[in-house]
């Protein structure tokens, strides 16, 4: 069954975007950037601290799954 995950933002339903779209054991991420909900920029010029604040960003969602990607996060979040 297919499952969107919201990022909350007001504009997702109108254009039909989702953080990400979670089937059966698989979940697809797009469009995570490393930015603020102010829409700041973190860690500008900095690719693993971006990398890393993404990863942390999505891990609230992941922790949420009981298969293998809830496994996966919880290890690169850390």
């Amino acid at each position: 069954m297919r499952k969107n995950i919201s990022s909350g933002t007001p504009w997702e339903p109108i254009v039909g975007y989702s953080r990400a779209v979670h089937i059966d054991i698989h979940t697809w991420v797009a469009g995570t950037t490393a930015s603020d909900a102010a829409g700041n920029v973190i860690a500008k010029g900095n690719a693993a601290e971006q990398t890393r604040y993404i990863l942390k960003k999505l891990k609230p969602h992941c922790a949420r799954r009981v298969h293998r990607s809830a496994t996966w996060c919880a290890r690169a979040c850390t």
